[in-house]
């Protein structure tokens, strides 16, 4: 009596698929999973976000949040920011930009933000970031870091 079956088994982003029988007549065959291939479509669409770091002038631990939507083109088509230094909204504002992705899901982007009339006139100034981009596959995620002079800043953008 030969009894027969079917399994698959993910492992190390190699898929193995083998066909188990009773006795001779089993085979087993396996084959490459396929890597994912990634461009400026991987990030599209809504992200809400947050990060972390340091303020270099200042020595304070800076945190904050926000949201950006990116039209999958390589442009952040909107978005709005609030950091908080020690606990207290410190500034508030508006994001735009450009990015790109390489094939390999890391790339580079270009963030201006621009605050509102009240930060500003609290002084807080326009910046224009230079940030490294990692996506996921499914662009679900977005990590970014960006680090000069004056700052680092760490954080992840999900949809």
């Amino acid at each position: 009596m030969r009894r027969s079956g079917v399994c698959s088994i993910l492992a190390f982003s190699v898929a193995f698929v083998c066909s188990c029988g009773g006795g001779a007549g089993g085979s087993a065959t396996t084959s490459q999973a396929q890597t994912p291939t990634y461009s400026e479509a991987n990030i599209s669409g809504t992200y809400n976000l947050e990060f972390a770091g340091s303020d270099s002038a200042s020595g304070l631990p800076v945190s904050g949040f926000g949201s950006f939507t990116s039209n999958g083109s390589g442009q952040f088509t909107s978005g709005s920011y609030s950091i908080s230094e020690r606990g207290s909204l410190t500034c508030t504002g508006s994001l735009s930009g450009t990015y790109s992705i390489s094939g390999s899901g890391f790339g580079t982007a270009s963030l201006s933000a621009v605050p509102s009339a009240s930060s500003a006139s609290s002084g807080c100034p326009t910046r224009t970031m230079a940030f490294t981009l990692s996506a996921s596959a499914n662009g679900n995620t977005v990590g970014f870091s960006e680090g000069d002079t004056t700052q680092f800043v760490a954080g992840v953008g999900v949809k």
